[in-house]
Formats: structure tokens, sequence, C-alpha cells
């Protein structure tokens, strides 16, 4: 069958793999490069020095900046850019925060469509929302961004069932494939003998909650001794405090630190071990699944997205619901040496049920239809963009017409400046309010007039409110200077406020097409 070729796509992304060509990262993008006719990569960086990366039609291009706001207003220039002229009938952003809000600003500027992916970190799971400030933040972009994209991709199964009932048919399930599949299929676990290796794989971050690990080695120790043995593959910011606190518990005759892995080095690591454990608050589809599966290995892991059709409780490995005590896993893990034959039932299971879903699947069968997707609609996400300079008019008019009355009730007629000033936003908001009814959004119902300007005037009102707490976080907190502040609170103002127009107020002549 002739391969479909697809027109230029452009990728937003943060894997600083990608500056290296032979990485994994890399030959992921070479995929890519099958279906497109071009892909090019923007990823920000603090590092000077780097270089762009270019092999075939993919090219990976670094965006410098000293912080993330001049990473990201870099980007957003260096997107615009290269999408101007319609170079690129897409763009795609790999998480719907930072890139994702790229991807918008250039789909309302330069009118092309945009895909935004929800790998990994669900907008939907309480576990991403309340790991910290920035987190909720994150999550209330994304919650504004997903909505206006032309399509959403996301790597978890679990993920779909929420996101579809959502947005429809615009969403795709992409799993992130090894491109190395066939090397790892070689990889096979030693037969059961004491002591049962474990193998963690991933960086050491919060969200693979560390402490619950440590925690599991330490109890492994007490109520196994040395019929257990660990073994830890990565890196990251929780990584020193995790071997301080093995070194605490008296634990290093059963772990071992592997440190960072080539491939090779990786492969080999699998096929050298019995289990693969994951403790995770929450995932999409995490790859280490799926080379665990192609190496044969069964899997013990919290309840995460990425589960499902692979990771089956008592079949190919154990679930562990969130918040189990430590001891639960230790048991689950007993399991195994008291009943060994399980090792090698599990084992030819994950194979097979891999085999079934995966074995005979590229990365291309999931973002084919994707791609084919975003450019047939891509008249209707020009439609949608269209909507955003009129907003932005019409807001820009209502102001024009506030401070142009304060000025000319206060110095021509002498009334008193808060009087004047109450009057210029009430005439102020009534001009808005009908350019944004009847000519941004279109909407020319008469029977919601009153509950839509009530909704209308609250938000002005809340609006003020949000600009002063923006202003005093970002300036008395942050320390910025106070009129980059002010851009900062504007801007997060007017897509707040574009979002709260086009969701939940002008929204009833859409309602009565349906």
């Amino acid at each position: 069958m002739q391969q479909i070729i697809f027109k230029p796509v452009l990728i937003l992304g943060s894997d600083k793999a990608l500056f290296d060509a032979t990485s994994d990262a890399f030959l992921r993008m070479q995929e890519y490069g099958r279906l497109y006719e071009k892909v090019t990569v923007l990823v920000p960086t603090s590092v000077r020095g780097i270089q762009r990366a270019e092999r075939g039609n993919v090219s990976v291009e670094p965006i410098y900046g000293n912080t993330k706001i001049q990473q990201f207003v870099r980007m957003v220039f260096r997107a615009r850019g290269l999408a101007r002229g319609k170079k690129y009938s897409s763009i795609i952003a790999q998480d719907p925060f930072m890139f994702g809000f790229c991807a918008f600003i250039v789909n309302v500027t330069q009118q092309i469509p945009f895909v935004v992916s929800v790998f990994g970190t669900d907008i939907f799971n309480k576990h991403v929302r309340t790991e910290s400030l920035s987190r909720r933040i994150y999550t209330l972009i994304a919650r504004c961004i997903v909505p206006q994209a032309t399509a959403i991709q996301t790597d978890g199964p679990e993920t779909i069932p929420p996101l579809q009932k959502k947005y429809g048919d615009k969403v795709f399930f992409k799993p992130v494939l090894p491109p190395d599949q066939g090397r790892f299929a070689h990889a096979h676990i030693p037969s059961f003998a004491l002591p049962l290796r474990i193998l963690f794989v991933g960086r050491f971050v919060k969200q693979k909650n560390i402490p619950l690990f440590s925690e599991i080695v330490k109890k492994s120790k007490e109520l196994l001794g040395e019929q257990v043995h660990f073994s830890v593959a990565g890196d990251g910011p929780c990584k020193q405090e995790f071997l301080e606190r093995i070194k605490e518990d008296n634990v290093e005759s059963i772990f071992h630190d592997l440190g960072l892995l080539s491939r090779e080095e990786l492969i080999e690591a699998y096929s050298k071990h019995h289990l693969l454990i994951l403790t995770s608050y929450y995932e999409g589809f995490p790859k280490v699944f799926m080379e665990a599966a192609l190496s044969s290995m069964p899997i013990i892991s919290s309840r995460v997205s990425g589960l499902q059709g692979l990771v089956i409780d008592g079949v190919t490995g154990h679930i562990v619901e969130q918040g189990s005590a430590p001891e639960v896993w230790v048991e689950k893990i007993d399991s195994y040496i008291q009943h060994p034959e399980t090792l090698d039932l599990f084992s030819k299971e994950i194979r097979r049920v891999y085999q079934k879903e995966y074995g005979d699947k590229s990365i291309l069968d999931f973002q084919r239809p994707l791609a084919h997707f975003v450019e047939t609609h891509e008249l209707s996400a020009r439609s949608s963009a269209a909507r955003i300079p009129r907003f932005l008019v019409s807001g820009g008019m209502g102001f024009a017409v506030q401070v142009g009355l304060l000025y000319f009730l206060t110095e021509n007629l002498h009334l008193w400046y808060l009087l004047s000033g109450t009057l210029a936003f009430i005439f102020s908001q009534t001009t808005s309010f009908v350019l944004q009814k009847l000519w941004t959004f279109e909407d020319f119902q008469k029977d919601t007039v009153h509950y839509q300007a009530w909704l209308f005037l609250l938000t002005g009102i809340l609006g003020v409110g949000g600009n002063a707490l923006i202003l005093y976080v970002c300036t008395s907190i942050l320390g910025f200077h106070y009129i980059v502040s002010q851009v900062i609170a504007s801007g997060l103002l007017a897509f707040l406020t574009f979002y709260i127009y086009s969701r939940h107020i002008f929204v009833s002549r859409r309602r009565t097409l349906h």
C-alpha cells in the first residue's frame, strides 16, 4: 500500500535528548518523518552552544532563554515565523501547558490547526492538580487550552473516556511505542532463582512516589531478608535523597544503583531482572511498561493510567491501589517467591498480550488517523481562530470608551472622579458586552441577554480583583518589574476571559444548533 505523506508539521517539545541525532527520542521523530513531508521540532533550553540537530527531513532547533518566560516568548515568535505563509500544516504541542499556550497563540495569529498532547500528566488527575501551586496554575491553563485545540492526543488508555466525554471525536489514542521493539524482544528474563531481582527504571521525581519505593525496599529487607534484591536505573532531583534513605535504612545489601544506562545497557538490565516495579502517583502510558512487556517481564505497579489491557492483576503482574501500605507491596512480591511458577506464566502472558495489542503496529499506525483528521479540519480551525482578533478589538474599544468618558466627565463636566469612573465603567462594560455578543461570538439570542449581562459584569468585576492579585504576586513576591507584571496579568486575564465568554456566556446560539 502506498504511504500517505502529510504536509510539514511543527512540533513544540521539551526533550533535550532530541539534540542528539542518535538518541531514542530522535529515532522516534524520524518515524514521524516517514509520515510528513517535513518535521521541525522546537525545544527550549538555557544552555548556550547546543547545536541544531538534523537528519533527513527531521530537524530539531534550540530556543535559547535564561528563564522560562524568555524561552516562551522566543518560542512564540519563532513558531509564528515558521508558520507564516502556511509553510506548516499544523502544530503539535507536547503538553497542554507552556507548549499548548504557544501553539494556541500561533493558531490564532497564523490560523493553522494545532494539536495538544495530554501525555503522562492527565489534567483530570487529582494528584496532578494538587502536586504544587505551579501544577494548579498549569491545570487551569490546560483546561482553557484543550477545548480550543483542533485535536487532542493522549498516551493513556484510561485518559481517553473522560477526554472523549468532554471533547468528542477529536480525541486520539497515541501510545509512544519504542522505536526499537525488536531489540527488546530478544531480551529474556532469567529462570527463577533467589534472590528475586526487581528493577525500577525512570526519573527520580515527585510523580514517581520515591518515598514509597524506599519504604518498600526497607520492608522487603525486614520481611523477606536477602530473598529479594532491588536495582534502579535513572536519575533526577529526588535521586540523592533516595540514596541517603537507602543508606540510613541499612538496606544497601539488597540494593544496586545502575545509574544512567545506554539503550544497550538498559536492554541488558531488563534481561537480568525478574520484575519491573512502578510506584507512581500518576502516569500516561509509561514506556517502561512496553519495554518490560517486550522483554517478557511481569510488572507490579500502582494503579495509574496505562495499565489497561497490558498489566492485568494476577495474570501479567500485580496492581496495587493508590495509598496502600508498603506491606501490601511486599506481600505481592513474596507471592512470586512462594509460587515461582507464576513468574514463568506471567512472563509468557505479558509478552503475548503486548504482541496482540501492539506487536504488529508502529507509532505511525496511531499518528496517521490524527494527521488525517487535522488536515481535513483545517477550515473549521480557522473559523474558530477568527473570534480572537474580534475579541481583542471589542475589549480594546470598551477600554477606549472607559478612558475617554472618564476624562470627558471629569475635565469637561467637572464630576467627582469616582463618580466619573463608575459611570465610565458602566458604559464601557455595556459597549464591550454588545460588541462581544453580536460581533465576536455572533450570539443573536434575545431571551438570554439579562442572564448574560450579569455574568459579563461579574466577570469584569472579578477581572479587576484578579488583575490586582496577579500584580501583587508577580511584583511583590516573584520580584518582576510592575510593567512586566501588568503584561503578564493582562495576557492571563485576556486568555481566561475569552475562555469564560466562549464556554460559559455566549453559547446560546451554538446550543440551539444541536
